[in-house]
């Protein structure tokens, strides 16, 4: 029961009990928030002190991602203290993996962002013409990089048809059931793809690649993105890549 896992996880915060919240996470367990990256010690250091009164959730969603493998998604609203003092802020979406590893199944990834509110909708544009046939779309996301198990690879790959504008190629790479936890709200497939056509890619790095494997079927990769010009202009990211049948997606 992944809600009750997670319920759990939060419980034993509340309860500052360090040793079980430990327990329940994977060796190469990583959190993703706002200020970067960070391994399990620093997931654990980072709860400590942290005594949540009252946690409201909602909004949930849950994916058998692969064998063995789930993603829980939700939204909290959480009152409390850290180290003595009240906590500010307001609701947050999260998002979390847990994998089955010798019949335990524990956490190997955690990701938050505090909700903001989405920017004023711009005027009304005509519907982008599709950039590829079909034929040409199935080809792109047959290529290596669209069925390796390099996680990193993929991603690169999915950058590189946002930056020419590709969205098609960009939604072959997404799994029918993906979704997407931005600060602005949790998106399906075809609100990723809307989302994404929203936006100029075309000047944006990428740096600090990590990967985690979570399981033969399942890798995890965070890396940091730039966007010159923009507010703000750097952001933490975070994919689950699945295979399906012998695609990676």
């Amino acid at each position: 029961d992944a809600v009750a896992k997670e319920k759990e996880l939060w419980q034993q915060i509340a309860k500052q009990n360090m040793d079980a919240f430990g327990a329940a996470l994977a060796d190469d367990q990583i959190y993703v928030t706002d200020d970067g990256v960070h391994d399990k010690a620093s997931t654990i250091k980072s709860v400590t002190g942290f005594v949540p009164s009252d946690v409201t959730f909602s909004d949930w969603k849950f994916i058998s991602a692969a064998k063995d493998v789930a993603v829980t998604t939700y939204k909290t609203v959480v009152k409390g203290t850290m180290n003595g003092q009240p906590l500010t802020g307001g609701p947050s979406y999260s998002s979390s993996v847990w994998v089955n590893r010798g019949g335990k199944w524990l956490a190997v990834f955690h990701q938050d962002s505090q909700v903001v509110q989405p920017p004023p909708a711009p005027a009304a544009k005509a519907a982008p013409k599709p950039s590829a046939s079909p034929s040409a779309s199935k080809a792109a996301a047959s290529t290596p990089a669209a069925t390796s198990a390099d996680a990193e690879a993929n991603e690169k790959a999915v950058w590189a048809a946002l930056n020419a504008k590709k969205f098609d190629v960009f939604e072959s790479f997404l799994s029918p059931d993906s979704i997407e936890v931005e600060a602005m709200g949790v998106y399906d497939r075809a609100a990723s793809v809307k989302e994404a056509q929203k936006f100029d890619f075309s000047k944006s790095t990428l740096s600090d690649w990590k990967t985690v494997k979570v399981s033969n079927d399942a890798s995890i990769v965070t890396y940091i993105a730039h966007f010159p010009g923009q507010k703000p202009d750097t952001e933490y990211h975070s994919t689950l890549w699945v295979n399906r049948d012998g695609k990676w997606l």
